[in-house]
């Protein structure tokens, strides 16, 4: 298996209606890609969207004036 062909395939896959991506990954992959394919896809539907909002919005803290520190930073 090769995990680069798997993570393009994962990026297409994404792109695809959920309820067409089984007929796509029938089409692109062998059994072992489609596997790891699938894993990265499951993964992907548990991930709570992290990297897509700023961390900002993330934490509710003070507003730091700026150039204030936090502990050694």
């Amino acid at each position: 298996m090769n995990r680069r062909r798997a993570k393009e395939i994962f990026d297409h896959a994404l792109d695809e209606e959920p309820a067409r991506r089984d007929a796509f990954l029938e089409r692109t992959c062998g059994p072992a890609t489609r596997r790891e394919v699938e894993r990265l896809l499951a993964a992907h539907a548990r991930s709570d969207g992290f990297l897509r909002r700023p961390a900002a919005d993330r934490v509710q803290a003070e507003r730091l004036a700026p150039g204030a520190r936090v502990g050694s930073y």
